[in-house]
């Protein structure tokens, strides 16, 4: 994200919510509303063109499966719950259902 020139904190990916509905723990390079430092099946690396150190992944990756042994069902769950359309289309919902007509 760091090389389309849009400034952190104001895009998303779609791909990144994909793994998440997938139950596969993953990395970005770039701070993401839905996926905040509490989130444990993300980690978050420089935004630049140095490469990333296997060994950090492999540490990532270590602890997430031994903190969450269970982290595909827990992922898939919190991504229907928050990221699904259902669910990022509720305070929409909501607006019209309480606005005026």
């Amino acid at each position: 994200m760091h090389r389309t020139g849009v400034a952190e904190g104001q895009t998303t990916t779609l791909k990144a919510r994909e793994f998440a509905a997938r139950g596969l723990p993953f990395i970005l390079g770039y701070a993401d509303h839905d996926f905040g430092p509490a989130y444990p099946f993300c980690t978050i690396e420089s935004s630049d063109e140095r490469p990333v150190d296997p060994r950090t992944l492999l540490t990532f990756y270590t602890k997430v499966r031994q903190d969450h042994p269970t982290y595909y069902d827990t992922m898939r769950k919190d991504a229907q719950d928050r990221l699904s359309w259902n669910a990022k289309l509720l305070p929409v919902n909501k607006f019209l259902e309480t606005r005026d007509h």
